[in-house]
């Protein structure tokens, strides 16, 4: 005698084809890698779910990745980029506070002058070129009434000159001085001084000061 099977009924049979449908679907999508974005909860995913060496050329979008996004040195750097356009001229800068002036000084006791028309140079001195007011002071002696030429020179060129006529009395003793800005060059500051008369005469206390300008 066989033994009879029972008919499945409804409800059992169409479970049974959403289970085979759910657990095929699943297997056939994982076997794929077809787990797409919409699976994946936002900022879930780590460095350490990525095997190492497994992100490739074609799995970054191209343009996406920013300079930062690379170790330093890993980038080479470019062609220097051609020379820009100077700037703007800067402003003025302060003066500084005006140096120390020293003037240029010289100075005889005395000396003597020659006569019968002669040139005596009394007092010289040698001074860096430049712009100076040069100032000379001295007392002329002789024992006539004869007039005494003299002269402020700069390398040989005049630049001041005075004369001094003695009073007939004996013995007298005139201050003289001469006085100019002088544009100095080559050759030194010089005084020089002449007397017509055979008799001569002499300077004494003789000084000059250099003072530079500009």
């Amino acid at each position: 005698m066989r033994k009879r099977f029972r008919r499945p009924s409804p409800a059992l049979a169409i479970s049974l084809i959403a289970l085979f449908v759910a657990m095929g679907g699943t297997s056939y999508g994982l076997a794929r890698n077809s787990i797409d974005s919409r699976e994946l909860k936002n900022n879930d995913v780590r460095s350490s779910d990525i095997r190492n060496n497994d992100v490739r050329s074609k799995d970054v979008r191209n343009g996406s990745l920013l300079a930062g996004d690379f170790k330093s040195g890993q980038l080479p750097a470019g062609p220097r980029g051609a020379t820009g356009p100077g700037g703007p001229r800067g402003f003025q800068g302060v003066p500084g506070p005006r140096g120390v002036v020293t003037p240029q000084t010289a100075s005889d006791p005395s000396e003597n002058i020659a006569g019968n028309g002669g040139s005596t140079t009394i007092l010289q001195k040698v001074v860096p070129a430049g712009s100076y007011v040069v100032t000379a002071k001295f007392t002329l002696f002789a024992s006539d009434a004869d007039q005494t030429d003299c002269s402020l020179r700069n390398a040989g060129a005049e630049v001041d000159g005075t004369s001094v006529t003695n009073t007939p009395a004996a013995n007298r003793n005139t201050p003289a001085s001469l006085a100019a800005v002088v544009n100095v060059g080559a050759g030194p500051l010089t005084i020089t001084c002449g007397k017509s008369n055979p008799a001569g005469g002499s300077a004494a206390d003789i000084k000059l000061i250099a003072i530079p300008v500009g």
